[in-house]
C-alpha cells in the first residue's frame, strides 16, 4: 500500500505542481502598471523628474501608517529614510536578479518592450 502512493505522490500537490509552474512562467502575479502613453510635457503639468520620484519613495516609507512600531516603542519607524537610485535599464545587474528570483523577473527593458 506504502508503494501505491509513491507511484501517484504527484496527485497529492496538484496545486503546489500548478502553482510552481505558474510563478516560473510569470502567471498569477501582480500584473504590471500601464504607462501613461498620454502624459505630455507642459510648463502647467511637468514630468516628474528624478528628484520628484526620489522625494515620493522617500515620502511614502516616512509617513505609511504601517510605518510604525507598536508598544513599548509606539510611533517609531521601523524603516529608516530609504537609499534611492538610479541605473540603465540594460545594466548587467538585472540579469543577475532573472537567476536569483527566478525567470518571471522582469527587466526594465522587458517591461519598455512590453509596454511599447
Amino acid at each position: 500500500m506504502e508503494d501505491r502512493y509513491r507511484h501517484f505522490s504527484f496527485l497529492s500537490d496538484v496545486e503546489g505542481i500548478k502553482n510552481a509552474i505558474g510563478e516560473m512562467r510569470g502567471m498569477c502575479l501582480p500584473p504590471q502598471p500601464v504607462l501613461n502613453r498620454d502624459a505630455h510635457l507642459s510648463v502647467n503639468n511637468p514630468l516628474p523628474d528624478e528628484e520628484w520620484i526620489i522625494r515620493t519613495i522617500k515620502d511614502k516609507i516616512a509617513n505609511h501608517p504601517d510605518n510604525q512600531m507598536e508598544y513599548p516603542f509606539l510611533g517609531e519607524p521601523i524603516f529608516e529614510e530609504p537609499l534611492v537610485g538610479f541605473v540603465r535599464g540594460n545594466d548587467p545587474i538585472f540579469d543577475q536578479f532573472k537567476k536569483v528570483i527566478g525567470p518571471h523577473h522582469f527587466s526594465p527593458w522587458e517591461i519598455m518592450r512590453w509596454q511599447a
